[in-house]
């Protein structure tokens, strides 16, 4: 025995099946996409994103269905009026660079899938010449980094600017803003980006102004308080239907998920504007405690769907860390982060930070054309769980140690289902849908001695000890 599978690799139970009810007529999120986003100011991954090794990997291996990219500000050139703004005078070299990584990548990424990769855009700094401190980070050294304080979240719009504090914190985090007279020119910006990827022939298929406005980091950031976001956000709505340009699906407000106080203050200002409220299309947050630790408390997503309810929003996750990719870390940290989004947040697209790293860190799913466990993990869910798919009711495990969750084609012939067992025993069990027995056409198994492996498909399965199993099944009646 391997891993508690048989040595002629039929998955064989070592004692009587649960039986995992899945009921078809219990829907909740339609799912819309997996993906990453890129390292921009690495020479060698920049490099690389441009081979066929790298689509390869990103689109088959992996199996991602979505792309996360950097408005980049460097890219965008100084102007006197915010009308005279064009993609067509955008520069992609010198410190214009790093944009033109990003959307070669997502050009060829999406000619590659046949139009099917959808790509979200973030800002992580307006250009520089609209910022106060005139900076694209707050100017600090690195790792030198603060955050608005709830009562600078509550404040006024435009009252948490008075030098009421230390020297240093107002100069590197109340000085990292948006000036008030540029919104207009920011919003003017965001449309000549969408009108650059329409004519590379990508649709941007998301939204988003600022990412963690809550943060002045020494990187590329800018903070807002959740009133000037939402001003924001609803100078961007009036831009885009000044130049009848299609507007993105909206989403903000790309804070941490760990941040719950936070995240109530940008949800009540922005669903307190009913033209913000009408526009935005889903609440991003992103999976860490302070911006750098990875969040993996498997409360908070559910906890940010509650913060969710009633909103008619979407919920989804830009962001986040992953954990290393020694085994046995990616069946503990990687494979329940995915599932608790999924089936406790509700969550309907997911990009994590990095794809790939050399050598592969905790940030990445994968390294240089190299497959880790970690990798393996993720192909479990990407490449099958696909965008359109609608999760469905499935029976969890009476086991603590084990979890699933199953989504359904639209035309309703294929459920896709991801079971999870960190405990070291094997669980055996087998399907049902609707009440009825199913047909499994499909098995793949991730575990200490297979990475994604195909095995032949039964009635009854093992769930083998610390493992993670796709099986994809169609109902049949009896």
């Amino acid at each position: 025995m391997l891993g508690g599978l048989s040595c002629s690799r039929n998955v064989r139970p070592s004692r009587g099946p649960t039986i995992v009810g899945i009921d078809t007529t219990q829907q909740f999120q339609q799912f819309e996409g997996f993906g990453t986003a890129l390292a921009s100011w690495v020479p060698s991954l920049t490099s690389y994103y441009s081979t066929d090794e790298f689509a390869r990997l990103y689109l088959h291996d992996l199996g991602a269905t979505a792309l996360r990219v950097d408005l980049w500000e460097g890219s965008v050139p100084l102007c006197k009026k915010a009308a005279d703004l064009s993609f067509r005078n955008f520069v992609w070299d010198g410190e214009g660079k790093r944009g033109k990584v990003f959307i070669s990548t997502a050009e060829s990424l999406v000619k590659r899938s046949l139009g099917k990769l959808r790509v979200i855009a973030s800002v992580w700094s307006p250009p520089r010449w609209m910022k106060e401190n005139g900076k694209r980070g707050n100017g600090g050294v690195r790792d030198e980094n603060f955050a608005l304080s709830l009562p600078e979240l509550k404040g006024a719009f435009g009252n948490r600017f008075k030098d009421d504090g230390p020297q240093r914190r107002h100069e590197l985090l109340h000085r990292n803003r948006l000036l008030p007279d540029y919104y207009d020119f920011m919003a003017k910006s965001l449309v000549e980006w969408v009108r650059l990827y329409k004519s590379r022939g990508v649709e941007l298929y998301g939204l988003s102004a600022q990412n963690e406005p809550r943060f002045s980091h020494w990187f590329e950031s800018c903070s807002y308080t959740p009133a000037e976001l939402t001003h924001l956000y609803r100078s961007i709505i009036d831009t885009f239907d000044a130049e009848g340009e299609k507007l993105p699906q909206l989403f903000a407000p790309e804070t941490v998920s760990h941040d719950l106080e936070g995240n109530e203050l940008y949800l009540r200002a922005l669903l307190a504007d009913s033209k913000v409220r009408q526009h935005l299309f889903a609440f991003a947050t992103h999976g860490y405690v302070d911006g750098y630790k990875s969040d993996h408390d498997p409360r908070s997503p559910e906890k940010v769907k509650r913060l969710l309810e009633g909103s008619g929003k979407r919920i989804w996750f830009t962001e986040g860390g992953t954990g290393e990719h020694k085994w046995p870390e990616p069946i503990h940290i990687l494979a329940p982060s995915f599932m608790n989004a999924l089936l406790h947040g509700e969550v309907s697209l997911i990009t994590p930070w990095q794809c790939v790293g050399e050598p592969p860190s905790l940030h990445d799913l994968a390294g240089v054309n190299r497959l880790t466990k970690k990798s393996h993990i993720t192909a479990q869910f990407f490449r099958h769980i696909r965008p359109g798919m609608r999760r469905v009711h499935v029976d969890q495990p009476t086991n603590s140690a084990a979890s699933c969750t199953a989504f359904e084609t639209s035309d309703a012939k294929k459920i896709a289902v991801v079971l999870l067992n960190r405990s070291g025993m094997e669980i055996p069990f087998r399907f049902t849908v609707d009440g009825r027995s199913a047909s499994v056409s499909a098995v793949y198994v991730t575990n200490v001695d297979m990475d994604h492996q195909a095995l032949q498909a039964a009635e009854t399965l093992g769930l083998p000890p610390e493992s993670l199993v796709t099986a994809l099944i169609s109902p049949h009646s009896e």
